[in-house]
């Protein structure tokens, strides 16, 4: 893949962004002290949307990177489990809209949003293999309360780009496109998190917590971080919708 002075640029201003982003509070996940989930993870959804899937992966690593090593960070073993979030967001949200109509190559990547089905499906049906939803028999609701709302996100892929597809005139219903796109990115970030933090190296090794205290962090609050993520979609699509605009006047290719 060859980058232009301009798609570099891109990436770095974004970056850059995203790093700037982190400067602000985040919200408290329950239970683990100090990662939080850091707004500025909403604007991983948009680097997906202006780059596209790949680039926006790297944009969104280049950023949550960055972010974890500058201050405030401070390279915390505590968080670099969840530094692939943002770039999986970015992933799956630039898979869909490249297969959307609003996509200059959507004709291109018509399929494009089944690999993001595949992914956010395979990160869905992993957790409910990993100790806390073991013997799946007995703690399948586990699994239930932490990945009800991913699951839900799973289910709207389809419909999202049926919708963008159908109506030829998007550009009045472009803001509750991004928003769908956003919801489901933003839930894809959250998979990996709930996958992550359920493998025993990290919820034993790096956290020292075990296995029933895990259970108890999945069940506590199933509605909490749904509206953390709804929160962020809200934002994440107030911000694409302008600049997107922006980037077409000027003759950026979305």
């Amino acid at each position: 893949m060859k980058l232009s002075t301009r798609k570099t640029s891109i990436i770095a201003i974004l970056a850059a962004f995203y790093y700037i982003s982190s400067l602000l509070p985040g919200v408290p996940i329950i239970g683990i002290g100090a990662p939080t989930i850091k707004l500025e993870a909403a604007i991983a959804s948009i680097f997906g949307i202006i780059l596209g899937p790949y680039l926006g992966f790297l944009t969104g690593l280049l950023g949550a990177v960055t972010a974890w090593i500058l201050p405030p960070g401070s390279g915390s073993i505590l968080s670099a489990p969840f530094l692939l979030s943002p770039p999986i967001n970015a992933l799956v949200t630039g898979l869909i809209f490249k297969s959307s109509n609003l996509s200059t190559e959507s004709s291109k990547y018509r399929k494009g949003w089944v690999p993001a089905l595949i992914i956010l499906g395979f990160l869905n049906v992993l957790f409910w293999a990993t100790p806390p939803c073991q013997p799946i028999d007995k703690y399948y609701y586990i699994g239930i309360a932490a990945n009800w709302d991913k699951i839900i996100a799973w289910l709207l892929i389809v419909p999202t780009i049926l919708i963008a597809r159908k109506f030829s005139s998007m550009q009045k219903r472009i803001f509750a496109f991004f928003f769908l796109l956003a919801f489901i990115g933003n839930q894809a970030d959250a998979a990996w998190g709930n996958l992550i933090f359920a493998v025993p190296f990290v919820y034993g090794g790096v956290y020292g917590l075990n296995l029933d205290v895990v259970r108890g962090l999945f069940l506590v609050s199933p509605f909490y971080y749904p509206a953390v993520r709804i929160f962020q979609s809200l934002i994440a699509a107030l911000i694409a919708v302008p600049l997107s605009r922006a980037l077409r006047a000027r003759g950026w290719v979305i």
